[in-house]
């Protein structure tokens, strides 16, 4: 490897930090291929702002690559992304081989960092039928490294016809998580266990499966291999698992569990996880999507993918994938406007990352049917391509068409947008043009965000309706925002997919993760937008198994009873004011409201069957005079919390003191 870190020319490097450009500029950067050898061509085609190169290995060599420099600052991140089409892809028989991308450290002279080792981000090479593939990877520049030497393709004993563009090296935001690449690695070790002639495995030849037999049910047996972790990142685990043959007792079991470890291998401490599987019946393969996020304490896994209690039979697993959940996806800037027919053929839609894994509204549980959407910009409009897999397609609902009807009661899709001088909309669409567009708002800082119907955008859409999927395409001019975007700027976004096929899995599912309304801007996802492209980021809410249960994270409310002795309980109460109400109402009612809500305070705390009562928050009802009588005569403490900025003024001028303004949910 050393060959390879000093084989650059060093009146380049230094030219590379000392020009005018202190940024990477692909169209202008030299690139070169190693080592010298006439099977190892490389060639560029320039045509105005497009740079092509063809990248060919004519036979597998023990090494080779091709490889820039680019200039870097010490403790920043960078993302380095490009798009390639991979043909003749030949493996050295009888020899180990491998792809990777991979940065080496270096100082201002081109020479090796020796306290900054390189790293690599291995590539599962495939030929790519003709079709642009997004690879990248993240790194953060370790301390006195001024430049990078960036191997695109470090390859051994590997060769092809490569066709790469789009190549970037810029500095992203901390947000960007470290890495992109896969947990699970095609050449990780894989074992079954107990270890007897009755129970085998035969792993498959792309190395993402395995045949596994258990010929007997005995008390357990089970097949596994090793993952690579980060700390407290999200992942993704996916395969198909087909039943030849299954051996079941009474009380038998099957799951997929993980057993967390260190680096080292070692036991790190952390809670093992475990997922019920329900097999197919005999014949019939059935996929399984599961997540997790990493312990703190943990860097590696061993993975049980079928874990066998009182069962037995064959098994064939396929396609087994483990990969960071996307919560950061590329943004790319479009070179020219896209052609509005819906069908995403641009060139852009390939070079903008898919926004995948839509979840169910208020949980963690990620949509049944896959959707794939995209983003990119240029300097008049955001666009964003729809791909919508539908299995029954000849079902999808479609019924409004004219503007500002309920089209959102259709399979739809919804994008919101908030820009950074607090202009936020709503746009809502489905497949066969009928619109639905409003204008977000907030009375007052601190108020619910609420739609406002009447304002109407200038915005197309297009959508075109196939066998399987429906596919759609939207521009949203900048200029509706009154700005548009510049380097640093955070946006705010969220994308939602609605699914109304009649007797199917129907209902709604968003990008972001998280609950409450749809329109809390507060709770989007950012786009933040750099030189050359942008990164989305998705937000992200812990989902809670009893939304209900009460807990307090910070002790702003000391006085209310926290240790319960069997005695206390604790009530959230809610009533609306009489003037919420219709005037009807208040007509009807007026003379007994007040009494009404002083019973059921009563009866409340009668049920409680101690006193004093501890009430995390009270909606504010009856007359102040019945409140505080009820407070002094049955000792009551508890915060008050009111609902908007209204209710905050009425407060406060009938004599109440703001003490603490706090999320319920933090608090």
């Amino acid at each position: 490897m050393k060959k390879l870190l000093f084989l650059p020319l060093f009146i380049f490097s230094v030219a590379v930090l000392c020009g005018a450009e202190s940024k990477f500029n692909y169209l202008k950067t030299a690139f070169r291929v190693y080592p010298k050898d006439p099977a190892i061509t490389l060639q560029n085609k320039v045509n105005g702002s497009n740079r092509v190169m063809t990248f060919t290995v004519g036979t597998p060599k023990a090494m080779s690559s091709l490889y820039a420099y680019a200039p870097v600052e010490a403790g920043k991140k960078y993302m380095i992304s490009f798009l390639y089409k991979l043909s003749d892809l030949q493996k050295a028989k009888g020899k180990r081989s491998f792809a990777c991308i991979r940065i080496n450290f270096q100082n201002k002279k081109g020479l090796e960092v020796k306290s900054a080792p390189a790293v690599k981000f291995d590539l599962d090479l495939k030929n790519t039928d003709g079709k642009y593939v997004k690879t990248g990877t993240v790194f953060t520049v370790p301390a006195n490294v001024e430049q990078i030497q960036a191997v695109l393709f470090y390859l051994s004993n590997i060769s092809g016809k490569f066709e790469i563009t789009n190549v970037n090296i810029a500095q992203v935001s901390d947000q960007l998580p470290m890495e992109l690449k896969s947990a699970y690695k095609t050449n990780a070790y894989w074992s079954n266990w107990p270890r007897n002639s009755a129970i085998t495995l035969v792993r498959s030849a792309d190395r993402r499966g395995a045949t596994f037999t258990a010929g007997q049910p005995g008390d357990n047996a089970a097949c596994y291999t090793y993952l690579s972790l980060q700390k407290n990142v999200t992942y993704a685990i996916s395969f198909k698992l087909t039943s030849e043959n299954i051996i079941q007792t009474p009380g038998g079991t099957a799951a997929l569990s993980l057993d967390f470890q260190t680096k080292a291998g070692k036991p790190s401490g952390d809670a093992a996880m475990q997922w019920k599987l329900d097999l197919p019946a005999k014949g019939q393969t059935k996929e399984y999507n599961f997540e997790f996020t990493t312990p703190a304490n943990s860097e590696s896994a061993r993975m049980h993918i079928l874990r066998l209690k009182g069962m037995g039979g064959k098994f064939i697993i396929k396609d087994l994938y483990v990969e960071p959940v996307a919560d950061s996806v590329v943004v790319a800037r479009s070179s020219s406007p896209i052609t509005l027919d819906g069908r995403l053929t641009e060139p852009v839609w390939s070079e903008s990352g898919k926004i995948t894994r839509f979840y169910r509204f208020g949980t963690d549980k990620i949509q049944e049917v896959e959707s794939e959407m995209f983003l990119a910009y240029d300097d008049e409009n955001l666009y964003l391509g729809v791909r919508c897999f539908e299995p029954e397609a000849d079902k999808i609902v479609a019924k409004e068409t004219k503007h500002d009807s309920p089209v959102w009661c259709d399979d739809s899709v919804e994008l919101f947008v908030s820009s950074p001088n607090n202009r936020a909309m709503q746009l809502i669409f489905n497949t066969i043009g009928g619109k639905y567009d409003c204008e977000l708002f907030q009375r007052v800082p601190g108020d619910p965000w609420r739609g406002r119907g009447e304002r109407n955008y200038s915005w197309q859409t297009k959508a075109v309706v196939e066998k399987d999927r429906w596919t759609a395409e939207l521009i949203l001019p900048f200029k509706e925002f009154g700005i548009t975007p510049k380097p640093g700027q955070k946006w705010r976004i969220n994308i939602v997919r609605s699914r109304r096929v009649p007797n199917a899995t129907r209902g709604s599912a968003q990008w972001n993760m998280q609950s409450g309304d749809l329109k809390d801007v507060d709770k989007f996802g950012t786009l933040e937008f750099n030189n050359e492209f942008g990164v989305l980021n998705r937000y992200r809410e812990e989902m809670l198994d009893d939304p209900l249960k009460v807990e307090r994270k910070v002790e702003y409310f000391a006085e209310i009873p926290r240790k319960a002795d069997g005695k206390y309980k604790v009530y959230g109460l809610g009533a609306y004011l009489i003037n919420s109400y219709s005037a009807k109402f208040k007509k009807e009612n007026a003379a007994t409201w007040h009494l009404r809500q002083k019973k059921m305070l009563e009866e409340m705390k009668d049920a409680a069957d101690a006193t004093p009562i501890g009430y995390p928050w009270l909606s504010y009802m009856g007359t102040k005079e019945e409140l505080l009588e009820l407070l002094k005569k049955n000792n009551w403490k508890f915060a008050c919390h009111l609902h908007n900025s209204g209710q905050d003024r009425q407060a406060i001028k009938e004599g109440a003191v703001l003490k603490v303004r706090a999320n319920l949910v933090n608090a």
